[in-house]
Protein backbone atom coordinates (compact mmCIF):
# COMPACT_ATOMS: atom_id res chain seq x y z
CA UNK A 1 0.00 0.00 0.00
CA UNK A 2 2.66 2.53 0.79
CA UNK A 3 4.72 1.98 -2.11
CA UNK A 4 1.26 3.12 -4.44
CA UNK A 5 0.72 6.50 -2.44
CA UNK A 6 1.99 8.33 -4.63
CA UNK A 7 -0.98 7.10 -6.93
CA UNK A 8 -3.79 8.65 -4.51
CA UNK A 9 -4.90 12.60 -4.08
CA UNK A 10 -5.09 12.12 -0.22
CA UNK A 11 -4.56 9.12 1.68
CA UNK A 12 -6.59 8.63 5.32
CA UNK A 13 -6.05 5.74 7.40
CA UNK A 14 -6.85 5.51 11.12
CA UNK A 15 -4.70 3.52 13.56
CA UNK A 16 -6.25 1.23 16.53
CA UNK A 17 -5.47 -1.64 18.97
CA UNK A 18 -7.62 -4.29 21.02
CA UNK A 19 -8.22 -2.69 24.67
CA UNK A 20 -10.32 -3.47 26.72
CA UNK A 21 -13.18 -0.60 25.92
CA UNK A 22 -12.91 -1.27 22.31
CA UNK A 23 -11.78 -3.45 19.07
CA UNK A 24 -10.68 -2.10 16.38
CA UNK A 25 -14.29 -2.81 14.73
CA UNK A 26 -15.32 -1.17 18.00
CA UNK A 27 -13.52 1.87 17.32
CA UNK A 28 -14.94 2.12 13.97
CA UNK A 29 -18.63 1.53 14.48
CA UNK A 30 -18.34 4.13 17.88
CA UNK A 31 -16.89 7.11 15.72
CA UNK A 32 -18.29 5.83 11.85
CA UNK A 33 -15.09 5.65 10.23
CA UNK A 34 -15.74 4.67 7.13
CA UNK A 35 -11.95 5.17 5.90
CA UNK A 36 -9.23 2.07 6.81
CA UNK A 37 -8.77 0.83 10.09
CA UNK A 38 -5.29 -0.53 11.01
CA UNK A 39 -5.18 -3.05 14.13
CA UNK A 40 -2.03 -1.79 15.30
CA UNK A 41 -1.32 -4.69 17.97
CA UNK A 42 1.49 -6.07 16.45
CA UNK A 43 2.64 -3.62 13.80
CA UNK A 44 3.19 -0.67 15.83
CA UNK A 45 2.50 1.58 13.27
CA UNK A 46 1.29 4.00 15.62
CA UNK A 47 4.81 4.96 16.86
CA UNK A 48 5.51 6.24 13.67
CA UNK A 49 2.94 9.06 13.76
CA UNK A 50 0.93 8.87 16.87
CA UNK A 51 1.13 11.37 20.16
CA UNK A 52 -2.09 10.52 22.55
CA UNK A 53 -4.03 7.52 23.03
CA UNK A 54 -5.51 4.92 19.78
CA UNK A 55 -7.74 5.38 17.90
CA UNK A 56 -5.26 7.50 16.03
CA UNK A 57 -5.99 9.50 12.43
CA UNK A 58 -3.52 10.17 10.17
CA UNK A 59 -4.01 12.25 6.68
CA UNK A 60 -0.98 11.87 4.30
CA UNK A 61 -1.21 13.99 1.07
CA UNK A 62 0.56 12.75 -2.50
CA UNK A 63 3.77 14.09 -1.79
CA UNK A 64 3.72 11.62 1.36
CA UNK A 65 3.53 14.73 3.92
CA UNK A 66 1.98 14.19 7.21
CA UNK A 67 -0.85 16.58 6.94
CA UNK A 68 -2.77 15.76 9.86
CA UNK A 69 -2.56 13.38 13.36
CA UNK A 70 -4.56 13.42 15.83
CA UNK A 71 -5.97 10.96 18.38
CA UNK A 72 -9.95 10.48 18.86
CA UNK A 73 -12.03 11.39 16.15
CA UNK A 74 -12.45 14.52 15.08
CA UNK A 75 -14.95 14.61 11.93
CA UNK A 76 -15.37 18.11 11.22
CA UNK A 77 -11.68 18.96 11.21
CA UNK A 78 -10.77 15.87 9.37
CA UNK A 79 -13.14 16.60 6.60
CA UNK A 80 -11.62 20.32 6.19
CA UNK A 81 -8.17 18.55 6.18
CA UNK A 82 -8.95 16.36 3.30
CA UNK A 83 -10.75 19.18 1.63
CA UNK A 84 -7.67 21.88 1.74
CA UNK A 85 -5.45 18.90 0.65
CA UNK A 86 -7.68 18.10 -2.31
CA UNK A 87 -7.94 21.56 -3.34
CA UNK A 88 -3.84 21.73 -2.52
CA UNK A 89 -2.65 18.94 -4.93
CA UNK A 90 -1.07 19.73 -8.07
CA UNK A 91 -1.89 16.96 -10.78
CA UNK A 92 -0.04 18.17 -13.76
CA UNK A 93 2.98 19.92 -12.07
CA UNK A 94 2.62 23.09 -13.78
CA UNK A 95 2.54 25.36 -10.47
CA UNK A 96 -1.05 25.92 -10.44
CA UNK A 97 -3.05 23.95 -7.83
CA UNK A 98 -6.28 21.79 -9.09
CA UNK A 99 -8.41 24.07 -7.33
CA UNK A 100 -7.51 26.82 -9.02
CA UNK A 101 -6.23 25.26 -12.63
CA UNK A 102 -8.27 25.54 -15.70
CA UNK A 103 -6.49 22.58 -16.87
CA UNK A 104 -6.04 20.55 -13.80
CA UNK A 105 -4.90 17.02 -15.52
CA UNK A 106 -2.74 19.07 -18.40
CA UNK A 107 0.57 21.19 -18.01
CA UNK A 108 -0.49 24.93 -18.61
CA UNK A 109 1.38 26.94 -16.04
CA UNK A 110 -0.11 29.82 -18.09
CA UNK A 111 -3.67 29.23 -18.11
CA UNK A 112 -4.60 30.51 -21.47
CA UNK A 113 -8.10 31.16 -21.74
CA UNK A 114 -9.12 32.59 -25.16
CA UNK A 115 -12.55 32.51 -24.85
CA UNK A 116 -13.12 33.16 -20.93
CA UNK A 117 -15.12 29.97 -20.64
CA UNK A 118 -13.42 28.91 -17.46
CA UNK A 119 -11.76 26.30 -19.38
CA UNK A 120 -8.48 26.40 -20.06
CA UNK A 121 -7.39 26.42 -24.19
CA UNK A 122 -5.21 23.30 -23.71
CA UNK A 123 -8.53 21.08 -22.68
CA UNK A 124 -11.07 23.25 -24.41
CA UNK A 125 -12.10 21.44 -27.88
CA UNK A 126 -14.49 24.11 -28.56
CA UNK A 127 -13.90 27.81 -28.40
CA UNK A 128 -16.60 29.76 -27.62
CA UNK A 129 -15.97 32.51 -29.44
CA UNK A 130 -16.85 30.35 -32.69
CA UNK A 131 -18.96 27.96 -31.42
CA UNK A 132 -21.25 30.53 -30.38
CA UNK A 133 -24.95 30.38 -29.24
CA UNK A 134 -26.77 29.25 -31.82
CA UNK A 135 -24.18 29.25 -34.67
CA UNK A 136 -23.97 25.31 -34.66
CA UNK A 137 -21.31 25.11 -37.49
CA UNK A 138 -18.78 27.78 -36.33
CA UNK A 139 -18.83 29.57 -39.56
CA UNK A 140 -19.90 33.29 -37.97
CA UNK A 141 -23.21 33.10 -39.52
CA UNK A 142 -26.46 32.06 -37.89
CA UNK A 143 -28.78 30.97 -40.37
CA UNK A 144 -31.10 28.42 -41.67
CA UNK A 145 -28.04 26.12 -41.70
CA UNK A 146 -27.66 26.33 -37.88
CA UNK A 147 -31.33 25.66 -37.50
CA UNK A 148 -31.24 22.27 -39.69
CA UNK A 149 -27.91 21.07 -37.82
CA UNK A 150 -29.60 21.87 -34.40
CA UNK A 151 -32.15 19.07 -35.51
CA UNK A 152 -29.53 16.79 -36.15
CA UNK A 153 -28.54 17.72 -32.86
CA UNK A 154 -31.46 17.01 -30.79
CA UNK A 155 -32.18 14.06 -32.92
CA UNK A 156 -29.17 12.66 -32.61
CA UNK A 157 -28.55 12.37 -36.05
CA UNK A 158 -24.74 14.20 -36.13
CA UNK A 159 -23.38 15.87 -33.04
CA UNK A 160 -20.37 16.69 -31.85
CA UNK A 161 -18.89 18.37 -28.68
CA UNK A 162 -18.93 22.03 -30.29
CA UNK A 163 -22.15 21.42 -31.78
CA UNK A 164 -23.75 20.63 -28.79
CA UNK A 165 -22.09 23.74 -26.91
CA UNK A 166 -23.71 25.60 -28.90
CA UNK A 167 -27.37 24.17 -29.05
CA UNK A 168 -28.68 25.07 -25.79
CA UNK A 169 -30.65 28.25 -26.77
CA UNK A 170 -32.93 28.57 -23.24
CA UNK A 171 -30.41 27.66 -21.16
CA UNK A 172 -31.66 24.77 -19.17
CA UNK A 173 -28.62 22.53 -20.36
CA UNK A 174 -30.88 20.42 -22.12
CA UNK A 175 -30.07 20.50 -25.92
CA UNK A 176 -34.49 19.52 -26.75
CA UNK A 177 -36.81 20.82 -29.86
CA UNK A 178 -36.83 23.74 -27.29
CA UNK A 179 -33.96 25.46 -28.52
CA UNK A 180 -34.91 24.85 -32.26
CA UNK A 181 -37.74 26.57 -31.91
CA UNK A 182 -36.10 29.93 -29.96
CA UNK A 183 -33.73 29.51 -32.37
CA UNK A 184 -36.17 29.85 -35.47
CA UNK A 185 -37.94 32.65 -33.59
CA UNK A 186 -34.46 34.20 -32.94
CA UNK A 187 -33.22 34.21 -37.04
CA UNK A 188 -37.69 34.88 -37.96
CA UNK A 189 -39.69 36.56 -35.04
CA UNK A 190 -43.04 34.80 -34.61
CA UNK A 191 -44.44 32.82 -32.22
CA UNK A 192 -43.83 29.13 -31.41
CA UNK A 193 -46.48 28.00 -33.32
CA UNK A 194 -45.26 30.12 -36.51
CA UNK A 195 -41.78 28.49 -35.65
CA UNK A 196 -43.47 24.81 -35.42
CA UNK A 197 -45.33 25.50 -38.92
CA UNK A 198 -41.96 26.61 -40.42
CA UNK A 199 -40.61 23.24 -39.35
CA UNK A 200 -42.71 21.24 -40.68
CA UNK A 201 -42.38 23.21 -44.24
CA UNK A 202 -38.88 22.44 -44.21
CA UNK A 203 -38.15 19.28 -43.09
CA UNK A 204 -38.56 15.65 -44.05
CA UNK A 205 -41.91 14.40 -42.93
CA UNK A 206 -39.97 11.88 -40.74
CA UNK A 207 -38.03 14.24 -38.96
CA UNK A 208 -40.87 16.49 -37.91
CA UNK A 209 -42.45 13.50 -36.36
CA UNK A 210 -40.04 12.76 -33.89
CA UNK A 211 -39.50 16.26 -33.25
CA UNK A 212 -43.34 16.81 -32.61
CA UNK A 213 -43.59 13.71 -30.39
CA UNK A 214 -40.99 15.66 -28.13
CA UNK A 215 -42.75 19.19 -28.54
CA UNK A 216 -45.92 17.03 -27.10
CA UNK A 217 -43.82 14.93 -24.08
CA UNK A 218 -42.54 18.76 -23.29
CA UNK A 219 -45.92 20.58 -23.33
CA UNK A 220 -47.43 17.58 -21.97
CA UNK A 221 -49.68 17.74 -18.27
CA UNK A 222 -47.32 15.96 -15.60
CA UNK A 223 -49.98 13.81 -14.46
CA UNK A 224 -52.67 12.21 -16.16
CA UNK A 225 -56.29 13.61 -15.46
CA UNK A 226 -59.64 12.46 -16.54
CA UNK A 227 -62.79 13.98 -16.44
CA UNK A 228 -66.02 13.79 -15.80
CA UNK A 229 -65.24 11.19 -12.73
CA UNK A 230 -67.85 9.41 -12.34
CA UNK A 231 -69.31 9.53 -16.08
CA UNK A 232 -72.16 7.89 -18.07
CA UNK A 233 -71.27 8.08 -21.59
CA UNK A 234 -67.70 10.22 -22.32
CA UNK A 235 -64.63 11.00 -20.58
CA UNK A 236 -61.65 13.48 -21.31
CA UNK A 237 -58.43 11.61 -20.88
CA UNK A 238 -55.67 14.42 -21.04
CA UNK A 239 -51.83 13.73 -20.43
CA UNK A 240 -49.21 11.96 -23.01
CA UNK A 241 -47.84 8.65 -24.16
CA UNK A 242 -49.17 5.15 -24.12
CA UNK A 243 -52.49 4.68 -21.62
CA UNK A 244 -54.13 1.09 -21.04
CA UNK A 245 -57.10 0.87 -19.62
CA UNK A 246 -58.47 -2.27 -17.64
CA UNK A 247 -61.19 -3.57 -15.81
CA UNK A 248 -61.56 -4.73 -12.44
CA UNK A 249 -61.01 -8.18 -13.64
CA UNK A 250 -57.57 -6.85 -15.28
CA UNK A 251 -58.79 -7.11 -18.89
CA UNK A 252 -57.08 -4.41 -21.06
CA UNK A 253 -60.39 -2.65 -22.50
CA UNK A 254 -58.21 -0.48 -24.78
CA UNK A 255 -54.91 0.93 -25.62
CA UNK A 256 -54.47 4.37 -27.09
CA UNK A 257 -51.54 7.02 -27.81
CA UNK A 258 -51.78 10.22 -25.92
CA UNK A 259 -50.86 12.90 -27.95
CA UNK A 260 -53.01 16.22 -25.77
CA UNK A 261 -56.93 14.98 -24.82
CA UNK A 262 -58.82 11.89 -25.90
CA UNK A 263 -62.61 11.90 -25.84
CA UNK A 264 -62.89 8.49 -24.45
CA UNK A 265 -66.90 6.58 -25.57
CA UNK A 266 -67.84 4.86 -22.40
CA UNK A 267 -71.49 4.01 -23.84
CA UNK A 268 -70.94 0.85 -24.83
CA UNK A 269 -69.22 -0.26 -21.38
CA UNK A 270 -70.67 -1.50 -18.42
CA UNK A 271 -70.94 0.28 -15.02
CA UNK A 272 -68.06 -0.53 -12.71
CA UNK A 273 -64.60 0.48 -11.44
CA UNK A 274 -61.91 0.98 -14.32
CA UNK A 275 -58.08 1.16 -14.47
CA UNK A 276 -56.15 3.67 -16.85
CA UNK A 277 -52.52 3.03 -16.73
CA UNK A 278 -49.79 5.77 -18.33
CA UNK A 279 -46.48 6.07 -17.92
CA UNK A 280 -45.86 3.94 -14.25
CA UNK A 281 -49.32 6.10 -13.14
CA UNK A 282 -52.54 4.38 -12.63
CA UNK A 283 -55.80 6.46 -11.69
CA UNK A 284 -59.28 5.25 -10.88
CA UNK A 285 -62.47 5.96 -12.75
CA UNK A 286 -65.94 5.16 -12.20
CA UNK A 287 -68.49 4.31 -14.94
CA UNK A 288 -72.44 4.62 -13.40
CA UNK A 289 -75.27 3.42 -15.87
Amino acid sequence: MWQNYQDLPVVVLGVGSDWSTYSCEGWVNTFGITYPMLDDTQSQIYNLFGTGYVPHNVIIDHQGVVLYSQSGFNSSTIISIINDALDNIDSDNDGVYNGDDNCPDYYNPYQEDEDGDGLGDVCDNCNSLIFSLGNINGDDTINIIDVLMLVDVVLGDNINECMYSASDMNGDDYVNVMDVLLLIQDLMGGNQQQAVQYLENILHPGEFERLSKQLIFLNAPEKLTVWPNPSNEYMTISGYGYVTIYNMTGQVIQELYLSERYHWDTRNLPSGIYYLMNNGETVTVTLLK
